[in-house]
């Protein structure tokens, strides 16, 4: 899976923006995308201290709702915080924490 950085991505005859999540690609046009700069691999926090901050909430919303992995979503709670410490986005962190703390048990 991947999310979109940069202009629109076109899929299937249906577009992509900034921050949002696709799913239905395969590894090499992944891999080409990536390479071109218009995503990145999702389910990870990109390198840079204001990945985030750079989201409105709602891109937020959809990348949090990508995520599996709890230790993400930790240090997206943490730079969050740090960040522009909206409330809503840590609202919707912490939800997200707790879905997946649920499905664990």
């Amino acid at each position: 899976m991947v999310r979109v950085t940069n202009y629109k991505v076109r899929v299937d005859g249906k577009y992509y923006i900034k921050g949002e999540s696709i799913d239905c690609l395969l590894k090499d046009d992944e891999e080409r995308l990536i390479k071109l700069g218009y995503v990145e691999s999702a389910g990870e926090i990109p390198e840079g201290d204001s990945f985030l901050a750079d989201l409105t909430v709602d891109e937020g919303k959809q990348w949090v709702d990508t995520i599996e992995d709890a230790e993400t979503l930790i240090k997206a709670l943490d730079e969050e915080e740090q960040g522009k410490n909206r409330k809503t986005l840590l609202e919707i962190i912490n939800n997200r924490l707790g879905e997946l703390e649920e499905n664990d048990n």
